[in-house]
């Protein structure tokens, strides 16, 4: 595990240095760097079975990508006067887009264009699914969750069938699922109107629904399906096996989920 955590604190500096600019830095919080991503990459290309230095470069890429989607995503569409509110609103698209551009930087060097092709198509469908959501045109919570498990999961699903793999884009979309939906359960107890929880429930005109018992059932689904999944594929790999349980204990403790169902 250590050696699993020497490689993850390097590619997080790496990512920071590719996304620090001090233009950005004077105005806007630094990106957030989703550390299970980040781990779930590493995973993903670890089972391709491809060089070190390859490796890291897609791992690079594939944060840029994942780094570009959650910066968009602090944009607000709430009308303000404030001009500095405007300048940091503005700024942000800009950073979601120059950091889209380091991707693309990235592999024109490694001379892969089908791949910008592959991620392209992820960041198509996670665009629409967020567009399906903001607009709450599902009409049933299944809908609600397949949408923003596809948000969550589409880069591991498209780049696990570009490299061919098969085991990791599994455990991912289990594993994110799981977290996603823990935070969205633990916001809507916490009275946030940013829960999709709380914006399905006001979209409803008719008849009461168990919506956390949908909620907590589709979260104890997920936590078992990871377990499943680690049980069946993973036991070559004990390191990395041993790192995601501990992250999914994490979880657990975090969120009081399982414990509920």
């Amino acid at each position: 595990m250590k050696e699993i955590s020497q490689q993850l604190e390097h590619f997080k500096r790496s990512l920071e240095d590719y996304c620090s600019h001090p233009v950005l830095e004077q105005y806007i919080q630094k990106p957030v760097i989703d550390e299970d991503k980040l781990f779930l990459f590493y995973a993903l290309f670890e089972e391709a079975g491809i060089s070190s230095d390859e490796k890291e470069k897609y791992v690079l890429t594939a944060m840029l990508v994942q780094t570009a989607l959650d910066t968009h995503d602090l944009v607000s569409n709430v009308e303000t006067g404030s001009r500095n509110l405007f300048v940091e609103r503005q700024l942000n698209v800009i950073a979601g887009d120059y950091y889209s551009g380091l991707y693309y930087y990235i592999l024109s060097h490694m001379n892969n264009v089908k791949l910008v092709n592959t991620l392209a198509t992820a960041i198509r469908e996670i665009n629409e699914q967020k567009i399906f959501l903001y607009n709450k045109s599902y009409q049933s919570v299944d809908e609600m969750i397949d949408s923003l498990i596809i948000v969550e999961t589409a880069l591991f699903q498209r780049l696990g069938n570009h490299f061919r793999i098969e085991t990791w884009p599994e455990i991912s979309k289990s594993y994110l699922a799981y977290k996603r939906l823990c935070e969205e359960k633990n916001k809507f107890d916490r009275g946030s109107q940013s829960s999709i929880l709380s914006q399905y429930h006001s979209k409803r005109t008719k008849g009461p629904i168990d919506l956390i018992g949908s909620f907590i059932e589709c979260c104890n689904h997920y936590f078992n399906e990871i377990n499943k999944l680690l049980d069946k594929s993973l036991k070559y790999s004990p390191a990395i096996r041993e790192f995601i349980m501990d992250r999914i204990r994490t979880l657990q403790i975090t969120h009081m989920i399982a414990e509920e169902g």
